[in-house]
């Protein structure tokens, strides 16, 4: 399960709500409830069946060129496809994007502030993304694409690769230490009578490994 922070700011200029504010006192801007006008209609696609809608706040601030200023701030938790074909060396990647539902909204001009990012090093206590005990970040990718039987829509791809090192010290190591133990049975005297006990042992040792993936 992917946790993201969405904080999505929006402007878009509204013509019929222009005015001089030589003619108004200076008034550069003021509030307008939302249900008195119009907003865009912003979804966040996660997959194929899974969407999230941005509630909008019950106020919006417009200025004097008709401009008008909207943000959401909320918490997104979705799941991510995985592919476990190469565990526990696999990368992953997650998809989501936004899209709109109104043709007067292009959001193939809008400008994110995140960029495409590779190599990344996370842990900076300015850096928005957060450390993970499982996963870590290697890229970040944004883009946005045209289609003409859907909406315009915003795609941002992550990147992750699993923490390989727990695995390895847990699982891989002691397995791969018990195979080569396999093969020493044939070492121990016929006549000592410990080879059946050894065996046990080390298919006992085997399977408690194993419960670990």
């Amino acid at each position: 399960v992917m946790t993201i922070v969405c904080a999505l700011h929006m402007r878009w200029r509204h013509k019929g709500l222009t005015w001089d504010p030589d003619f108004y006192g200076g008034l550069n801007s003021l509030f307008i409830d939302a249900s008195d006008m119009w907003i865009p209609q912003v979804t966040l696609w996660i997959g194929n069946k899974e969407s999230v809608s941005f509630p909008f706040p019950d106020t919006l601030t417009i200025n004097s060129s008709g401009h008008v200023h909207s943000g959401v701030l909320t918490y997104v938790s979705f799941r991510c496809s995985i592919d476990v074909g190469s565990f526990p060396f696999d990368e992953q990647r997650c998809h989501f994007g936004f899209i709109h539902q109104d043709t007067k909204l292009n959001l193939g001009s809008t400008t994110f502030h995140l960029k495409n990012s590779t190599n990344l090093e996370v842990g900076d206590k300015n850096d928005p993304y957060g450390i993970h005990g499982e996963w870590s970040l290697v890229n970040f990718t944004v883009g946005c694409k045209t289609f003409e039987v859907l909406d315009d829509f915003c795609y941002f791809e992550l990147t992750v690769r699993r923490q390989r090192l727990y695995y390895v010290i847990v699982v891989i190591f002691p397995l791969v230490l018990t195979s080569i133990m396999i093969p020493l049975v044939f070492l121990i005297p016929e006549k000592s009578g410990e080879k059946i006990s050894y065996m046990v042992t080390i298919f006992t040792s085997t399977a408690i490994f194993l419960s670990y993936i």
